[in-house]
């Protein structure tokens, strides 16, 4: 494997305790398993899926900006658990995995300012969907099935008739995301932690090309969520740098998508004030004016019952 040289990536990459002098860190416990990370376009709401507890919370900043609330946003018995999460162009409408109480699977839909557990079902789907993401541009939203090894596309062109069809078998397809700009959709793949990327600039997308990703890690290390750094180098695919969630190392990695280089991201000692962190879930970048876009969120999952309180949602400072 070779490494990252530390003096280039410490310009780019640096873990602090200060945030923005208008915004505070967020390190937000009580989750049982943070599954996945949502911030809006609009930069007001961060939503987080409990995979455990079968909720879907709402984190935003108070109305003084010197602290964040949290309120669940949909709760109910006919909830098992809560997987992946996407948005609408506007950023007025989460959609969201879950698992019925009775072992179906579905999409449902949820206004960002909904009250009361307010949702509608937006597609009975095959199989359970875990990693979420919506290519606007031809109203497809694909999904991964960890457990079947599938990239699923739901076609919503037309409304009244929406169809899903199997992208491609993708073993251990876990986390995804779409890079709309460039057609490019990455999926990741929890135990090899090989990423497969995607051409989406048509209705049906079709496979470029298996990368190495984080593969050079050892066995125990698992690529659970993954988002881009900054922006994909179409020319260079292979140099295309990300940010991964590893699960069972409970470390955050920085690496280009051919696997060259692979540099674990530094958190501040009051982040692991608690200890070392626990299963990493969700790395996404903040959104302004309420997150701080020099700044990753990070979710913690692992829990296994409800009355497990332990898992966090914290914020690591990027600034160079």
């Amino acid at each position: 494997m070779k490494m990252f040289s530390l003096a280039p990536l410490m310009l780019w990459l640096v873990a602090g305790v200060e945030a923005s002098s208008d915004l505070p860190m967020l390190d937000m416990s009580d989750f049982s398993w943070a599954e996945n990370l949502l911030i809006t376009h609009t930069g007001l709401h961060m939503f987080v899926s409990d995979n455990t507890r079968g909720e879907l919370y709402r984190i935003s900043l108070s109305e003084d900006g010197g602290h964040y609330d949290r309120s669940v946003h949909v709760s109910g018995d006919e909830f098992a658990k809560f997987g992946g999460l996407a948005q609408s162009a506007d950023g007025q409408t989460v959609y969201a995995g879950v698992t019925m109480a009775d072992g179906s699977a579905a999409i449902i839909t949820t206004p960002v300012s909904a009250t009361g557990s307010e949702y509608s079902v937006f597609y009975q789907t095959t199989y359970q969907p875990n990693g979420l993401q919506i290519d606007l541009a031809h109203n497809v939203l694909y999904y991964t099935d960890t457990a079947s090894g599938s990239l699923m596309a739901v076609n919503f062109a037309n409304p009244a008739a929406k169809s899903e069809t199997l992208v491609e078998s993708v073993k251990f397809a876990n986390g995804c995301w779409l890079d709309a700009t460039n057609d490019l959709l990455y999926v990741g793949q929890l135990v090899s932690k090989d990423v497969t990327v995607f051409n989406t600039s048509t209705a049906e997308a079709v496979m470029v090309k298996q990368y190495a990703g984080m593969s050079s890690l050892s066995m125990s290390d698992m690529l659970d969520d993954l988002t881009l750094y900054s922006t994909s180098s179409p020319a260079s695919l292979g140099s295309t740098m990300l940010l991964g969630a590893d699960y069972q190392g409970h470390t955050i990695q920085q690496f280009t998508l051919d696997g060259q280089q692979v540099q674990q991201v530094p958190v501040s000692p009051e982040v692991l004030s608690e200890g070392a962190l626990a299963q990493i879930t969700s790395v996404r970048w903040g959104v302004a004016p309420s997150f701080d876009p020099d700044s990753i969120y990070v979710s913690e999952g692992g829990g296994m019952t409800k009355r497990d309180k332990s898992r966090r949602v914290f914020q690591v400072k990027m600034k160079d």
